[in-house]
């Protein structure tokens, strides 16, 4: 309702905040919803890929940060090249392969993810995205800005942006939400299969794996149940596996989605796609009369 409000007031203003005449734009309108899908699907999934990390595997803050590096890395040599290729044959084709690797990069972090994994398991599926996400980011915003009037490119890049960022949120927040809530329902069930512990004891625990506090659970403990130790972390563990299948499928098919979606970039033709740099000057000289 707040957001149909914000609609209404924006067409109806003088000088608003947000420009619609952007969304006629066709190519401008698709690169936002590929940069909701692409964050939700993608960015959202880190999240609970930190948390498995750290709360299953055991690893430290740091450790966790040094196994996720692969895609960054990557990222940070594919996104260059990804962009000026755009430049030349166009966006569509580019973005449709970026999206269609994230996808599959999080499906190879669904096979990877088990009890026994660890930071090295990771290593190939972070890549992929990686590739993935060079491939769909820059692409993605020289597409939505290059048919852009110079006087409102400001506000066209607020608006991607502020897109963008919502999709990240959203993704970290619904994302998180079914990971929480997978978790409380296959750590209750793991828990119940072990037959010396207490049902009252496994309730406990199995509220805090919901909430992700496991290095609380030792302290939950009764006396005398040290042993049960090992056998209650690898049931831990197995809840995190299988609460993170179902999490990270729903960011594949968003990024499949973004996909599809992607096909509807209408590349421009041969010879009438500018420079970089004419464009930059275009809007340095709007920026200036302004």
């Amino acid at each position: 309702m707040l957001l149909s409000l914000f609609v209404w007031w924006e067409a109806r203003a003088d000088d608003p905040m947000m420009k619609l005449e952007l969304f006629a734009i066709r190519n401008f309108s698709v690169a936002n919803v590929l940069a909701l899908a692409t964050s939700f699907g993608m960015l959202g999934v880190f999240f609970p890929m930190t948390v498995f990390l750290q709360g299953a595997l055991g690893l430290s803050p740091l450790e966790a940060g040094l196994a996720m590096l692969p895609n960054g890395l990557v990222l940070m040599f594919v996104a260059p090249t990804a962009g000026r290729l755009s430049d030349k044959i166009g966006a569509r084709w580019i973005l449709v392969t970026g999206l269609s690797l994230m996808a599959v990069g999080i499906v190879a972090m669904i096979r990877q993810i088990s009890p026994d994994a660890t930071q090295w398991s990771f290593v190939l599926p972070l890549t992929i995205t990686g590739v993935g996400m060079g491939m769909t980011f820059a692409p993605m915003t020289a597409t939505a800005m290059r048919q852009v009037p110079p006087r409102i490119a400001g506000s066209a890049s607020g608006i991607l942006n502020t897109t963008r960022n919502l999709g990240q949120v959203l993704g970290i927040a619904v994302l998180g939400s079914i990971l929480q809530s997978r978790l409380g329902v296959h750590a209750a069930e793991s828990l119940s299969q072990i037959s010396n512990l207490d049902p009252n004891v496994g309730s406990t625990l199995g509220d805090l794996i919901a909430t992700g506090r496991v290095e609380a659970i030792p302290a939950a403990l009764p006396p005398g149940s040290e042993d049960l130790l090992p056998v209650i972390l690898g049931s831990v563990r197995q809840a995190f596996a299988l609460s993170l299948h179902e999490t990270f499928a729903i960011g594949a098919i968003t990024c499949l989605i973004g996909a599809c979606v992607a096909l509807l970039i209408q590349n421009p033709k041969p010879g009438t796609v500018p420079t970089r740099q004419a464009h930059a000057e275009a809007v340095a000289h709007a920026a200036a009369a302004d």
